[in-house]
């Protein structure tokens, strides 16, 4: 088998300036931002190279400080309209993405952190698999960890394994009633793995994931900054954040199996189709107005 390549990462160069507004946005990205200058370009790349345009992508500021960062955050921001860029007080990663789903005009929720990369293909091939299995509430694909830690995880998926180590990465294209099933994010701990446990919370709904098996989310592992950083170095943060995980692992169900798919063979026709029916069709063309409505009015702060 030929070794990985963990220099070729997604989004070193943007590739596509020809962006795509009109179509209704079919899947919502949410990206809670803090002071997050340091990746971010990288990852506004891999946003703005996704094969998939209907797409809204909701940056929810957190609370930042640093000049540099919101410079950079409005700059981009300010090219593409399907973005909105949505003013908090901090509160954390929870706070800010519940936030942001809250605002969210799809049925379909992509978390995304500021320092983490997608391949071209991720939304495209996520949202066509939900498609083609409704009876699945996310999903998602193998990882590859770069930076200060590089290796591939690409683990079966197994419920019970899931109570004790997280094997699912956290930008998973996740149903957005199954999120609301499952309360939303826990906003009690400012600084904890709240991606493993909505996981958690979603398996003791007996909520079933697609699995893709493809390498296409890249984890960056900065062992100097990020929350893992955060808990790794305070004792008890990391007490209380194992405490959350073991009291949810609970209620999972264990019996809980994955759909595992392949790369797909149905990319580009389905999407086509989907884009002719929003711009042509006479209700696809009023939900477009309603969806460029409701950007322009958080833009507008109304």
């Amino acid at each position: 088998m030929e070794a990985f390549n963990f220099s070729k990462q997604p989004g070193l160069v943007l590739n596509k300036t020809d962006y795509y507004t009109a179509a209704l946005p079919l899947v919502s990205i949410i990206t809670p931002y803090y002071n997050a200058a340091k990746y971010f370009e990288q990852t506004y790349n891999c946003v703005m190279n996704q094969t998939f345009t209907q797409y809204e992508w909701i940056i929810v500021n957190d609370g930042s400080t640093d000049e540099a960062s919101l410079d950079l955050l409005e700059r981009f921001a300010s090219v593409d309209a399907r973005i909105t860029v949505l003013h908090k007080e901090n509160g954390g990663i929870s706070s800010a993405q519940n936030f942001g789903i809250r605002e969210a005009t799809t049925a379909y929720i992509l978390p995304l952190d500021t320092d983490d990369l997608i391949e071209p293909w991720y939304i495209e091939t996520l949202y066509e698999g939900l498609q083609r299995y409704p009876d699945c509430a996310w999903a998602y694909t193998n990882t590859v960890c770069f930076q200060d830690e590089e290796r591939l995880s690409d683990r079966p998926f197994d419920a019970k394994q899931q109570k004790i180590v997280n094997s699912l990465n956290k930008t998973a294209l996740i149903r957005k009633q199954a999120l609301f099933d499952a309360g939303l994010y826990y906003e009690g701990e400012k600084h904890f793995t709240e991606d493993w446990h909505m996981w958690l919370k979603l398996l003791s709904l007996s909520c079933r994931p697609l699995k893709v098996n493809r390498f296409g989310f890249w984890y960056r592992r900065d062992f100097s900054s990020g929350v893992r950083a955060i808990i790794e170095a305070n004792p008890d943060i990391m007490k209380r954040s194992r405490t959350l995980i073991a009291q949810a692992a609970k209620t999972v169900d264990t019996s809980v199996t994955a759909r595992e798919i392949g790369e797909s063979t149905q990319r580009e026709e389905p999407l086509r189709k989907l884009a002719r029916i929003a711009t042509h069709n006479p209700l696809g063309a009023t939900a477009v107005g309603i969806a460029q409505s409701i950007r322009q009015r958080r833009k507008n702060g109304t």
